[in-house]
């Protein structure tokens, strides 16, 4: 489960900790815009890791079912995906109440509720979710969503709380890369 979390090169400059929370609306327009960011990096991109972390917020809910659901997936390789059809979906899934539907539009997944929501599942995630958290208490993270970008090797970092404009992440991940 843990490392379908991240993508990016295993020896990077640049490790970008995102922390997420999937009823989260706010996390759902970081999600639209972050591949926006990705490409505005085009060739730098070799430099970067980035790894998403679950941090649930209070008064969310349906947010754990999702982070469940996720993480199983991931332990198929299938987390990015998964997170990006829940949170593409999320209104939806918010107002029914159930994230699970999701998994109609994601191939091989369709009938794997059961399976995703097993008992071994759901500890396996309830443990990357307290590393998740722990990370984030670490990194004095609040709020979802707040990305983290540190220039690996070093104590220097950066951390954006809330959804900004792509051009800050942009300039304050090529500020890290230098």
């Amino acid at each position: 489960m843990r490392n379908s979390k991240s993508i990016g090169t295993d020896k990077p400059l640049v490790q970008i900790d995102i922390f997420i929370d999937f009823q989260c609306a706010n996390c759902a327009k970081l999600e639209t815009l972050w591949p926006d960011v990705v490409n505005a990096l085009d060739s730098q991109n070799e430099s970067i890791r980035t790894t998403y972390h679950i941090f649930l917020l209070e008064g969310h809910p349906i947010g754990w079912q999702a982070a469940f659901l996720a993480l199983g997936a991931g332990g198929a390789g299938r987390f990015m995906e998964l997170k990006g059809k829940l949170f593409a979906a999320q209104k939806e899934w918010k107002a029914s109440g159930d994230p699970s539907a999701v998994l109609a539009s994601v191939e091989g997944l369709q009938n794997q509720k059961d399976t995703l929501l097993s008992v071994e599942n759901i500890k396996a995630a309830k443990a990357i979710i307290r590393e998740d958290v722990g990370l984030g208490a670490r990194l004095s993270v609040g709020s979802s969503p707040t990305v983290v970008i540190t220039r690996v090797g070093t104590s220097v970092s950066r951390q954006l709380a809330g959804v900004q404009d792509v051009a800050t992440y942009v300039q304050t991940i090529k500020e890290m890369l230098r």
